[in-house]
């Protein structure tokens, strides 16, 4: 049952966050929120984007993407990479099941060293399920 929501998620959430919400999606969504209210934060990588700089930020977190994000633009990390810019949003955010798989996504994509891997993480979500496979 979780691999299964997993992959439903993964596979449907690029489509929702860069086209809009598919009827797919709004029953991952839903699938999601169930199971999240019973096991709370799930671990994730995330990639936010900055217009100003022009520029992505690669990330893990075992709390919600949402709070991450806040931290990020508040300036929590005031000494960080995020610091040179207020304006971060969510690119991409790849839920994965433990947060040992998150960190090795993240290293992955850092690994990469590529603008253009990172935008087609977003066009084709069967490489973020390609990545859940491998790193799980």
């Amino acid at each position: 049952m979780i691999a299964e929501l997993q992959k439903m998620l993964v596979i449907s959430l690029p489509v929702a966050i860069g086209i809009g919400l598919s009827p797919t999606f709004k029953t991952s969504l839903f699938l999601y929120e169930v199971f999240y209210a019973k096991h709370g934060n799930m671990p994730a990588c995330y990639i936010l984007y900055s217009k100003a700089i022009n520029k992505f930020y690669i990330g893990a977190t075992g709390e919600t993407v949402s709070e991450r994000l806040n931290k990020h633009v508040q300036g929590f990390y005031d000494n960080k990479y995020t610091a040179i810019a207020k304006d971060w949003e969510i690119f991409l955010a790849i839920e994965c099941m433990t947060t040992k798989q998150a960190f090795a996504i993240e290293a992955h994509i850092k690994r990469m060293k590529s603008r253009k891997y990172i935008e087609n993480l977003k066009c084709y979500p069967e490489v973020i399920e390609k990545l859940l496979n491998h790193y799980s």
